[in-house]
């Protein structure tokens, strides 16, 4: 009972408490309406103002844009005009041009037409006047013939001739006088006419070097560009009219949005200045929706007053029932004490136990780490000793390739290959040495008067023929005894001339009777090798680039 009644105290307590908060919450919520009242029509003009700037905003990109478009078709502009000025230029050149020597005025449409016409009445004057100076020409010419006739006569008459040149007739003293002055009267005549032709000619070969100057000039009129420059200055005059057009639309853009920008301002200052009596109207409103409506708040004040009076009704029950039964408080204290102990000690029991298994839990996590690292371990064990087993196995083929292994059994087969044909080759120069020989490492001794020497201490052109003879008989240890093709980069180098010669016989010999180098290919600054030679080639370096030049073809030499 008295439990009860304990509990049924903490219930008046708690709705003592709930009933005086609902008192509160409805001073609140009825003085938040109040305000509401007033800050209603601050909510909606802020609201309109909002909308407002959202036009101003959408208005001024739109007019921000127009401006970028404006920019954009000025600069248009500008570029059209300047390849407009490039065109008017070219087209008055040319029409300028035509117009000075067609000696009439020239439309644009009807360039092409006076053009050609005038192209075409040049041409005709100019072959007139070629016609008539031809004409001319052969005046003069058979003017001049006969001129040449009328000084062979007086000449003849002169020189005393007793024969008329004339009608082939004896002459008399007064026929020679008349016929003399005739013909000199007749010279004296064609020395005139000839004077004049040649004068007019000169005047016609002046006509016509005018006219081929004014016909050269008109060749260079181009009429297929005048054409297509005509045309396209038509349309980027029509595309620059449409633009004047498109941008005199334009004109005062930047006034409007300056404007709008100034316009929007404005607007943005008062919707700040609005926006703290709107957040007063906002808080105001979340206390009424977290709180309720005062008819809500009433209500539940009505439903608390009552179960307040219901609990004060079963206290002074709960009261008058424990003064009835005779409780004494002492006993009740030690028994909730020892309530409280046992209680105290299930708790310590509890919480050993998730501490136990807390533990459990961790070794277990422990033992299963654990044994993924000896997995781990296992694997790298077995994959190490397969990495030895794979190493050892190495190690022997590396010991059996090695130095002393099967390197050291080819080396030594080559080894006495290469011995026995460079001892073959070593016959065909005459030199003091009768033999040579490789050691193990291939150092290189020949065996002459001297006895036993080493190849440094022989002369560069005994070196040289040594190393000629140990480089054919290493191709043929390689090949056999018959090799295809052998290289060589300037084989003579250190020889004197003797030994020089003695390798132009041996390489002649080698290919021609034993057959052994079917082809060589030399290349030597050396002009003696070419006596041993089928094709000689000559590379030079002229301006940067080589150029090979056959000196004697296979065909030559056979």
């Amino acid at each position: 009972i008295k439990e009860l009644l304990a509990e049924v105290t903490r219930d008046l307590a708690l709705k003592r408490r709930d009933l005086e908060n609902k008192r509160k919450s409805l001073d609140l919520v009825s003085e938040a309406e109040k305000k509401l009242g007033k800050l209603g029509r601050i909510r909606d003009e802020y609201a309109a103002i909002e909308e407002e700037i959202g036009k101003l905003e959408r208005k001024r990109e739109d007019l921000l844009e127009r401006i970028n478009r404006k920019k954009v078709l000025t600069e248009k502009l500008r570029g059209i005009n300047e390849n407009i000025q490039s065109l008017e230029s070219l087209i008055s050149e040319y029409v300028k041009k035509l117009e000075s020597y067609s000696e009439s005025e020239v439309g644009e449409d009807e360039f092409e037409e006076i053009f050609s016409a005038t192209l075409m009445k040049y041409r005709e004057i100019e072959s007139r006047l070629k016609e008539k100076l031809q004409e001319l020409t052969r005046k003069m010419g058979e003017s001049e013939g006969r001129k040449n006739i009328c000084m062979k006569n007086i000449e003849e008459l002169e020189s005393g001739s007793e024969v008329c040149p004339l009608c082939k007739r004896p002459l008399t003293a007064s026929h020679r006088d008349r016929v003399l002055r005739d013909l000199r009267k007749e010279l004296e005549e064609l020395d005139d006419y000839i004077g004049e032709v040649r004068n007019e000619i000169e005047e016609l070969k002046l006509e016509i070097r005018e006219v081929e100057s004014v016909i050269r000039e008109l060749s260079k009129i181009d009429l297929e560009l005048f054409t297509s420059s005509l045309n396209k200055y038509r349309k980027l005059r029509e595309e620059g009219i449409r633009l004047e057009e498109e941008l005199k639309k334009l004109s005062g853009i930047e006034g409007e949005f300056g404007e709008t920008v100034n316009l929007l301002a404005e607007k943005r200052k008062k919707l700040d200045d609005l926006r703290e009596p709107l957040e007063e109207y906002e808080g105001e409103r979340g206390i009424i929706e977290k709180l309720g409506s005062p008819q809500i708040i009433l209500t539940q004040i009505h439903r608390l007053s009552s179960e307040l009076k219901e609990l004060e009704e079963k206290k002074l029950e709960l009261e008058s029932q424990m003064e009835t039964l005779g409780y004494r408080p002492e006993e009740y204290d030690e028994l909730m004490a020892e309530v409280d102990r046992l209680h105290e000690s299930l708790a310590e029991i509890k919480s050993k136990i998730a501490s136990i298994n807390q533990r459990i839990k961790s070794l277990e996590d422990e033992r299963v780490r654990l044994r993924e690292e000896y997995e781990e371990a296992k694997r790298a064990a077995d994959k190490a000793e397969i990495l030895e087993r794979y190493l050892k196995t190495l190690k022997a083929i590396r010991e059996c390739f090695g130095k002393d292994g099967v390197q050291r059994y080819i080396r030594a087969a080559a080894r006495r290959s290469i011995e026995h044909y460079a001892r073959d080759f070593l016959q065909f120069f005459t030199l003091t040495y009768s033999d040579l020989r490789l050691d193990e490492d291939y150092n290189v001794y020949v065996y002459g008067p001297m006895g036993e020497q080493s190849i440094d201490s022989l002369s560069g052109g005994e070196k040289t023929a040594i190393a000629l003879c140990l480089r054919l008989g290493l191709a043929a240890a390689l090949t056999g005894d018959q090799m295809e093709c052998i290289l060589m980069d300037e084989p003579t180098t250190h020889l004197d001339p003797e030994r020089r010669r003695e390798l132009i016989r041996l390489l002649a010999n080698f290919r021609r009777e034993r057959g052994l180098i079917p082809q060589a290919i030399i290349v030597t600054h050396d002009a003696e090798i070419e006596e041993a030679a089928d094709q000689v080639y000559h590379l030079t370096l002229r301006d940067g680039y080589s150029h090979l030049e056959e000196v004697r073809t296979f065909e030559e030499a056979v």
